[in-house]
């Protein structure tokens, strides 16, 4: 796929501005998109607070972003003008800030829409603080329609703290749980892949608060 248009919302630059337009209709969509997002009802996740353990939004530009193929990994440069990670030559392919509308509600989040069948799109930090709490969303930008399955997991150290799977526009998934005593910090990853990258454009976030208790060493009391 060589193009794809960016539906109610547009990327926004590393400073969380919009950036620039494409075309006078983006500009108007863009516009509306963002009057919802701090005025409409359901936004699924708290924007980044400074207390917080970790937001994928506030940290992304600590983390290295690769494609996982069968082959190896392939980096995506992050780009010092906007920040974002760019995993292809065609605009819609990076990973970056966004504000559209997925599920019928405003929402901010990290655009992610996968590259290929045979690739994952990969976010890594090395040594992240794990939160006590945490919450996750995953949804396709308005108008992308049903299709494929786009999957989330999020993992640490190579546990599975939480999975998400959204085929249609239409629902947002999310999750919002305590994570059990467990590694307070380490590698945290998140991953995200698609049988079939047609229209699959997909919005992600996830956002922790606290800090993880330690799970007890074998022969300590809990």
């Amino acid at each position: 796929m060589s193009a794809e248009p960016f539906l109610h919302g547009e990327p926004l630059a590393a400073d969380g501005n919009s950036a620039p337009s494409v075309g006078l209709w983006l500009v108007v969509s863009l516009l509306a998109a963002v009057a919802a997002l701090w005025t409409g009802p359901g936004v699924a996740l708290p924007p980044a607070q400074s207390d917080a353990t970790f937001d994928l939004e506030r940290d992304l530009s600590e983390a290295t972003v690769v494609l996982a193929r069968p082959a190896g990994e392939v980096p995506c440069p992050r780009s010092a003008a906007d920040g974002r990670f760019r995993c292809g030559s065609d605009y819609w392919q990076f990973v970056g800030a966004y504000a559209g509308i997925s599920g019928g509600r405003p929402h901010r989040c990290t655009w992610a829409h996968p590259i290929s069948a045979d690739a994952t799109t990969v976010i890594r930090w090395k040594n992240q603080s794990l939160g006590q709490t945490l919450q996750a969303g995953l949804g396709l930008v308005d108008e992308a329609g049903g299709g494929a399955a786009v999957t989330m997991r999020v993992l640490a150290g190579g546990e599975e703290l939480a999975s998400l799977t959204s085929s249609d526009s239409r629902t947002w998934a999310s999750v919002d749980k305590p994570l059990p005593a467990g590694r307070s910090k380490g590698e945290l990853r998140i991953e995200i892949r698609t049988s079939n990258p047609n229209l699959r454009m997909a919005c992600i976030d996830l956002h922790m608060v606290g800090h993880r208790p330690t799970a007890p060493r074998a022969g300590e009391q809990p």
